[in-house]
């Protein structure tokens, strides 16, 4: 019997390549998922860190690279959904809540709810924005913006509709702007540097270091500024880090480079290799830059990682301080959990794990041996961070014991009574037994001094502006 050939139909030798060619798209586009994903940027922006295997390989959400996330730190967006981060509930609002208030998740975007929201934020401690105001935290009060960091470094110590603003020129002359800026007198709301300097060639702006340092010697709009282009030429930017042009920075004059030139002639470029010019900065983008410089001959830095030279990511500053070690296309990545757990970011915020290229929080053992717990109290892991969640973490820290942060409050440890003060060491030494702040405790009374070991001591046993003194 003979038998023929088999023949296959047309339909059949078309799919064939096809299929083949599917095949390989697929492994093509699995590999560079894997290579990429946890290095892209949009791994650190959009938390799509982690590989996607269906319908087609490519990079996807995970509720660790959410939280770890740009967008879930500015914009809430901290729950997977679907391959992406979103925001879907209050919890997703812990970061806006900590920061301004922002508890509550409405419409998607977190808001403010209550004036207590609003109180426990940093915006409340650094601007005094403590009271509510429509949906936002904003200033309520004179002593909203009289215990903030802007009083103390721009003189805006006064609440004048609904802002805290420079209204005395006592504020402005005690301010650290009046010290480096000379900006000492308080005029339409701010502290402004005083009429008889402005317009002055010789005058006081060009007498402050900020002249010297980034070129601002010129009294601009009540306050010292940059305008000029040879100024920039002279000042220690240009020299140091090749800021020789006259440009403009987020809608404000400031000196920058310009110019691969600028970033060849700075002495940087010379000691560190920051020879090239990235995105306005001067940086070491490649060996090239390295090979030439001082750190390359002295100390054998000589490949370019994340814009500096390095002997190798196990040598460079993000090894050191993020635990990204090891070499993966170029680029520094945290690969296993010894490299973390070796890293500043592990002995100080419990980032002792490694999570798509990056040390990250997982679990209370990563916060356990940290600065975060042992100082701080912060020893659960949650949210990508540590955090105080019981009072009894607050009670054991150093912090507690030596400053009064005992109490609990949205997962950090603070002063809250006087009984917090009253068990502390700065009690029992300097006098410091009242609550200041949240932060803090400080000496209110007479009574606080005499018990304290300075007054038996020293004797300093009268209360001063929160000190004890004689």
């Amino acid at each position: 019997m003979t038998h023929q050939p088999t023949t296959l139909s047309r339909t059949t030798r078309i799919a064939i390549p096809v299929g083949l060619g599917l095949v390989a798209a697929f492994v093509l586009s699995a590999v560079w998922a894997m290579a990429r994903c946890p290095s892209q940027q949009a791994c650190m922006e959009a938390g799509r860190c982690a590989v996607r295997w269906f319908p087609w390989p490519g990079c996807a959400a995970t509720e660790v690279s959410c939280e770890a996330s740009e967008g879930c730190r500015r914009g809430a967006r901290c729950s997977p959904e679907d391959g992406e981060c979103v925001a879907k509930s209050d919890r997703d609002c812990a970061g806006a809540c900590a920061a301004e208030g922002r508890c509550s998740l409405r419409d998607g975007v977190c808001v403010a709810i209550s004036d207590e929201s609003c109180q426990r934020s940093k915006a409340c401690e650094e601007l005094g924005r403590c009271a509510l105001r429509g949906q936002v935290c904003a200033p309520g009060s004179h002593a909203d913006c009289r215990k903030t960091a802007s009083c103390r470094l721009v003189g805006a110590c006064d609440f004048v509709e609904g802002q805290c603003v420079a209204r005395a020129d006592d504020a402005c002359a005690s301010s650290e702007a009046c010290a480096t800026l000379g900006r000492c007198k308080a005029s339409a709301g701010q502290c402004v540097v005083e009429d008889a300097w402005l317009g002055s060639p010789g005058g006081l702006c060009r007498q402050q270091p900020g002249c010297a340092l980034w070129a601002a010697c010129t009294a601009m709009d009540a306050a010292c500024g940059v305008t000029r282009e040879e100024d920039c030429g002279a000042s220690l930017w240009c020299s140091q880090y090749g800021a020789c042009g006259l440009g403009e920075v987020e809608g404000a004059k400031r000196c920058v480079a310009r110019t691969a030139a600028d970033c060849g002639g700075s002495s940087r470029c010379a000691t560190s290799g920051a020879c090239s010019l990235v995105k306005g900065v001067c940086v070491a983008a490649s060996d090239a830059d390295c090979a030439g410089a001082r750190v390359c001959k002295d100390e054998k830095a000589c490949l370019a990682r994340d814009g500096q030279c390095v002997r190798s990511c196990q040598g460079s500053a993000a090894c050191k301080q993020e635990g990204r070690c090891t070499d993966r296309l170029g680029t520094c990545i945290a690969k296993a959990r010894s490299e973390c757990l070796s890293s500043a970011a592990c002995r100080e915020q419990g980032q002792c794990s490694a999570v798509n290229g990056a040390c990250r929080v997982v679990s209370g053992d990563d916060c356990s041996q940290s600065v975060a717990c042992v100082e701080h109290g912060r020893c659960s892991a949650r949210r990508g961070g540590c955090k105080a969640t019981i009072v009894a973490q607050c009670q054991e820290s150093a912090g507690c014991k030596r400053e009064g942060r005992c109490s609990l409050r949205d997962g950090t440890c603070e002063v809250r009574a006087a009984r917090d003060c009253q068990g502390s060491e700065a009690c029992k030494r300097w006098g410091r037994c009242s609550p200041k702040d949240r932060q803090a405790c400080h000496a209110a009374s007479n009574d606080d001094c005499k018990k304290a070991e300075t007054c038996t001591l020293q004797g300093r046993c009268r209360a001063s502006q929160g000190q004890c003194v004689r």
